[in-house]
């Protein structure tokens, strides 16, 4: 099953700011995650409505939903 990966305004707006190399390695991590939304090395976030999960990308942090 492929997942649909949709960035919100705001995350497209941050990705225009990042550096060319870096927007390459999200923008390969952002395949990866329409085919696994649970690759390993992400981590579910944590708090009492918590619902995301975090992917590190050097120093940056790609936070994600999964809607099955």
């Amino acid at each position: 099953m492929r997942y649909v990966v949709l960035l919100e305004s705001r995350a497209e707006k941050e990705l225009k700011s990042v550096p060319e190399g870096v927007l390459k390695r999200v923008d390969t991590k952002l395949q990866v995650l329409s085919l696994n939304p649970r690759p390993r090395g992400v981590a579910k976030l944590k708090g009492k409505e918590s619902e995301g999960w975090r992917l590190r990308i050097g120093d940056y942090r790609l936070l994600y939903q999964i809607d099955d």
